[in-house]
């Protein structure tokens, strides 16, 4: 049971240093006709992504980057589009095509991808009040232009690879009206007052409705340029999209937290359960706490690079960037 109660980033960590790792890591180079691509983008200190496979389920690592004792891996692959002008460090990487992966990024929660044949991805972790934040766009280019389109990051696991680690816990034991009443008064307990409220990593984010005029009336003044009320009018439907999601955003983060914290806990046996306490019990809620404060922030991530295409693409539509440096681009953070 200590096994499983291990941080899965520190098993991880561990791993790679026992491992011996090659600059490069154990990633190997993938031959397939049609491969997808991946690039790493790191803007954070000894950055590394962590790929498992239900072929390999204690993971391959594919170098580190940031480090300030050992070079850069200098992984490339050749993809179609640049690297971000703010890129601290970077390395690509090819995968198979319709293959589940699972991901894992300093210490965010671990996500799927099942890569499409010939698809172009881009993976970026930057540093948000000492949390990792990481954001999935995969990548085209049409007509000469960059399209980008967030992805969600979904963690669904392997099945094929359960029970094998602390990254991949055992089948849980069976519900029973006991069992659920139990989990349910430990959740609940350990849910705190700020667990309920904006956190300030996403309050910079958040754009109150009441606000939207104000806050388009002074774009208006700083603009030495009009545009036709079709352009506010679009401009108008964005924000509110994202003033929407940006409400939904705790809501959700915490029902992942109920949602993670419940399968952890299904792995316990009643007696357990009904004398939850002590160093196990402080240890556990502790990570889903951890869990609960970087989903919230992805998710707030996801929902801003979700507002970031489409007022990219309305900028392009009326030729904002060709008039003025305060435009929407599609690298935006």
């Amino acid at each position: 049971m200590s096994a499983f109660l291990l941080h899965p980033w520190r098993v991880i960590v561990l791993c790679a240093l026992l491992s011996g790792c090659s600059l490069n890591g154990s990633y190997p180079e993938v031959v397939d006709p049609n491969p997808a691509k991946l690039r790493f983008v790191a803007n954070v200190d000894n950055a590394s992504l962590m790929l498992f496979t239900a072929e390999r389920c204690q993971g391959y690592t594919t170098g580190v980057l940031n480090n300030v004792f050992a070079r850069d891996t200098s992984r490339r692959v050749g993809m179609s589009f640049a690297p971000p002008a703010d890129a601290r460090g970077y390395l690509e990487i090819k995968l198979k095509p319709e293959q589940p992966a699972f991901l894992m990024v300093c210490g965010s929660p671990a996500f799927n991808l099942t890569p499409a044949p010939g698809a172009e991805y881009e993976l970026k972790v930057d540093s948000v009040k000492s949390r990792c934040v990481v954001s999935l766009q995969q990548v085209e280019r049409v007509d000469g232009k960059t399209l980008r389109t967030s992805l969600p990051l979904e963690h669904k696991g392997l099945a094929a690879c359960t029970g094998t680690s602390p990254i991949f816990p055992v089948v849980p034991l069976p519900d029973t009206p006991q069992r659920v009443v139990m989990i349910d008064r430990i959740i609940n307990a350990s849910i705190t007052a700020d667990m309920k409220v904006d956190s300030a990593e996403v309050t910079r984010l958040r754009r109150p409705p009441d606000k939207l005029e104000q806050q388009i009336s002074t774009r208006k003044a700083q603009l030495w340029f009009t545009f036709p009320e079709e352009y506010w009018a679009q401009y108008r439907r964005n924000f509110r999209t994202f003033d929407h999601e940006m409400s939904q955003v705790n809501a959700q983060a915490l029902a992942r937290y109920r949602e993670e914290f419940g399968l952890r806990l299904r792995q316990f046996d009643d007696q357990t359960l009904d004398a939850w306490q002590g160093p196990v019990a402080e240890q556990l809620t502790q990570e889903m706490r951890e869990f609960y404060l970087s989903t919230d922030t992805q998710l707030a991530h996801q929902a801003f690079r979700r507002l970031v295409t489409p007022m990219a693409e309305l900028d392009d539509q009326y030729g904002v960037c060709l008039r003025s440096t305060s435009c929407w681009k599609w690298n935006e953070y």
